[in-house]
This record gives C-alpha cells, sequence and structure tokens, in this order.
C-alpha cells in the first residue's frame, strides 16, 4: 500500500456494481487526509455564483441519483401520477406530503421496501413521479380473497379490473409488456406504473433525464428523494496513480472563480469523471483495466 500522494492528482475508483464502475481524477489541492473533498462556500450575493452554486447542485444531484440507482439493485422502473381528489396534483408541498406519508405507511407493511424518485412538471404543470423501486412483493391467487394483504402487492394489470385507464397504461397492455400496479397507490395517490427492469444501466439514466435545467424543488430545494440507507457505491478505493487511457473523453467538472485583477470569472477544473462500462471491454482491455484499478501498489 502507498500512503504516498501523487504531486498532482489522486484517482477514485467508485464500484457500482458487477459491469459498471466510475474513475474521478481529483486534484490534489481539493484532496485532503480525510478523503473528503474540500467545499467552496459563497461568501457574496452575486447573482452570477449564485447561478454557477445553482447549476453545481443540480449536477451534484445528477451524479448521486446515478450512483445511489446503480448501487441498489433495484427491481422495477415506477411512475406515479395524482389524481385532483387526493392531492393539489399542481403544488410541489402537497404532492410531495402526500407521497412520503404514503411511502412511510407502504413501508410499515412492506418492510424491505425501498424507493429513489424525483418529480416531473407536465407542460400543464400537473406533477407526478418518476424513480426505481425494490422490495415489493408479487401479488399471488392465494391472497385474492385477502384484499387486506393484497393491496400492498404488485399486481398485474388487466383492463376488467379498471373502468377506464390512460393511453399509456393501455398501449402497454396492447404491446404485451410485463406492468404492475400497487393498488394501495392506486386508491390513495392515483395511477401507478412499475416495470420490471431489464437494461438495468440504460433505466438507470433514464432517471437521471429528468433532471432539467429548472427541476422540480421542494421547500428545502431537494431535487430527488430515497429511502434511508440506500448505497452510493458498494466499495471504493483511492489510487495515487492510475492509466489515463481509461480517462479518456472524461467529463470535467468546473467551477467558477472571480479574479479580482481581471475582474472576470475564471473556469477551473474541479475533477474528471469518467463512467466504465466493463462488460463493453474486450477480454485484455478487461483484464488490464482490473490490474490497474485494483493496484495495491498505489492504494493511499
Amino acid at each position: 500500500m502507498n500512503n504516498k500522494l501523487n504531486d498532482t492528482f489522486i484517482y477514485k475508483v467508485e464500484y457500482y456494481n458487477d459491469t459498471c464502475e466510475r474513475i474521478i481524477k481529483i486534484p490534489v489541492g481539493v484532496f485532503s487526509k480525510g478523503k473528503q473533498k474540500r467545499r467552496f462556500k459563497i461568501k457574496n450575493d452575486d447573482d452570477n455564483i449564485k447561478v454557477e452554486y445553482y447549476n453545481s447542485s443540480i449536477s451534484r444531484s445528477k451524479r448521486n441519483i446515478r450512483r445511489i440507482c446503480l448501487s441498489n439493485e433495484f427491481e422495477y422502473f415506477a411512475t406515479w401520477t395524482i389524481a385532483s381528489d387526493n392531492a393539489d396534483r399542481f403544488s410541489v408541498t402537497d404532492v410531495q406530503l402526500k407521497m412520503r406519508n404514503l411511502l412511510e405507511e407502504y413501508k410499515r407493511h412492506c418492510k424491505n421496501f425501498r424507493y429513489i424518485y424525483v418529480i416531473e412538471k407536465h407542460k400543464d404543470g400537473a406533477l407526478h413521479f418518476h424513480g426505481m423501486i425494490k422490495g415489493c412483493y408479487l401479488y399471488n391467487e392465494k391472497y385474492k380473497n385477502f384484499n387486506k394483504i393484497s393491496e400492498y402487492l404488485l399486481t398485474p394489470y388487466k383492463k376488467e379490473d379498471f373502468e377506464k385507464l390512460p393511453l399509456y397504461i393501455l398501449d402497454s397492455l396492447e404491446n404485451n409488456k410485463q406492468i404492475y400496479y400497487i393498488p394501495f397507490f392506486a386508491n390513495k395517490l392515483g395511477y401507478c406504473l412499475f416495470l420490471p427492469i431489464k437494461n438495468y444501466n440504460a433505466c438507470c439514466n433514464y432517471i437521471i433525464k429528468y433532471i432539467t435545467k429548472d427541476p422540480v424543488r421542494n421547500e428545502n430545494d431537494q431535487i430527488y428523494f430515497c429511502s434511508k440507507g440506500l448505497k452510493k457505491c458498494i466499495t471504493e478505493i483511492y489510487l495515487s496513480e492510475f492509466d489515463e487511457k481509461f480517462l479518456e473523453g472524461s467529463y470535467k467538472h468546473t467551477f467558477k472563480v472571480f479574479n479580482q485583477e481581471t475582474l472576470k470569472f475564471e473556469e477551473k477544473v474541479f475533477c474528471e469523471v469518467k463512467d466504465i462500462y466493463i462488460d463493453r471491454f474486450n477480454k485484455d482491455t478487461k483484464i488490464d483495466y482490473i490490474l490497474k484499478s485494483t493496484d495495491k501498489d498505489y492504494i493511499i
């Protein structure tokens, strides 16, 4: 093990699952012995600086959402809509309070239930939720006469069980898609749709697309919401050396600093990030990557 820091950069490797990892190249100047990034605080009320930090919070939320999604083996992609008689579907405070209370109540009946979701706004201003869930129990015929139990189960959609259904659900049924609902949410919130996740990495990326330049935030300025205790990555290590060919095409995260001499903002690179999909490597490249990303001689 190497306890000596590189003079210029530190390389953090975050392991999410068997197919996806992330490499983060961090300048030593923003890295401390406690392995924590130094915080850059707003020291004045300049509108330009506020915009920079507002944009940074969006990027940070996207990174966190993706890390949580990739690290927790969710089972279903979820969509919840809000019926107007259950909540004010145009009020973030109202719909989020309703959702939070329902999720807490549901978790008392299904203790392994875990979730992450974001709020999306329709063109007309109405709000609904997209996310990922796991830990729900599937409907079984033996429960059909026990409404108290079956209310909390993932139940296959059937046209005959509803007087009417939204077009997007009808289309899914017409295309023979495997789709479910949970009566508990359908009765107390609105139409809900749960689809088994087939392409996990693609589904994680799909959640992030709902975080726009002007995402829906609650009164606490939160962009996403999730269960307690979810992992942000399975393991992580820090390396003092790494083969930078694996960082080609990396995304550079930047922040702006105001230069008092030039009276202009200057862009500084905070870190470089590259997502690694191991299953896309050929055999030789995969072996090379694994050896370099786990090299004990360079672990800090």
